[in-house]
This record gives structure tokens, sequence and C-alpha cells, in this order.
């Protein structure tokens, strides 16, 4: 896991930019409100029992907002998140080059003793493949698992 200490001074300026974007009245706190209006103005619709929890999940002092030593924590978490996503990517991606196709996702699901039928697969990869490309990039991965 990352740790706020192994954080380098740009780094955590970026951060601190960050921090400041999401804290919309400028208190040095971001409430669930302001998480929650900031991710939806990227896009990311979430529940308030969502944003709440995201909240408590790095809430050391628990008084229901992040203060920048917190997100910090966050994005510490983050990262270690990202890093394990490619891991996963890469059992998929055989051949290591950026992308995962039909035949590797069959590979995989085999030797953990799932078969698909063609017609399954084909199914699979479609409701993945965003671009219609054939092949399931990291970013599509991401979105596939959550992220």
């Amino acid at each position: 896991m990352a740790h706020i200490s192994d954080l380098s001074r740009e780094q955590i300026e970026e951060y601190k930019e960050t921090f400041e974007m999401f804290d919309l009245d400028k208190d040095g706190t971001i409430t669930a409100d302001e998480l929650q209006e900031v991710m939806k103005s990227m896009g990311r619709l979430f529940t308030r029992k969502e944003v709440e929890e995201m909240i408590a999940d790095v809430d050391v002092d628990e008084n229901g907002s992040i203060e920048f030593d917190e997100f910090l924590l966050m994005m510490c978490r983050d990262e270690d998140s990202e890093f394990e996503l490619l891991e996963a990517f890469k059992k998929f991606d055989k051949d290591g080059d950026g992308e995962v196709t039909a035949n590797e996702v069959r590979d995989v699901l085999a030797k953990l003793g799932q078969k698909l039928s063609d017609a399954e697969l084909e199914a699979m990869m479609a409701e993945v493949d965003e671009n219609g490309d054939g092949v399931i990039s990291f970013a599509e991965f991401k979105q596939l698992m959550g992220n």
C-alpha cells in the first residue's frame, strides 16, 4: 500500500490543487455535498449513501468530512487500487500488448474452469468493448471493474 510519506512534494502539491477544486466553499474540508457535486460535474453519479461511504473510508477523525490529510490517504488508496487493477489486467493480457482479445479472455476463464460458448464470449466482449475495436483496453477493463 502506498503511504503518504512516499509522496513527493510535487505529488502533494498536485493533490492540494485537486483538494481545493473539491472544496467548493474553501473551508478546508470536503463535505458529502461537495464531493457529490464535483463527481456529478465529472459525469460520475453516486447516491448520497455511496458518497458518505467514500468519506467514511478515510474520515479518520469521524467528523463527516475530508480534511487534506485524509484526502491524501484516499489518493494513496486509489493509487493502490489502480495498481491492483493493472495487475489483474495483465493476467488477461497474455502477450503484453496492452489489449485483451477474446481468445485471451477465453483462455483465462478456461483456466478458472469457466467454459464459454462463442456466443457468450462475443456478448461479453461486446458489452465491455465500448469503442468497438474488438479488444478490451485497460480503460475499458477499469470501467468494467467499477473504477
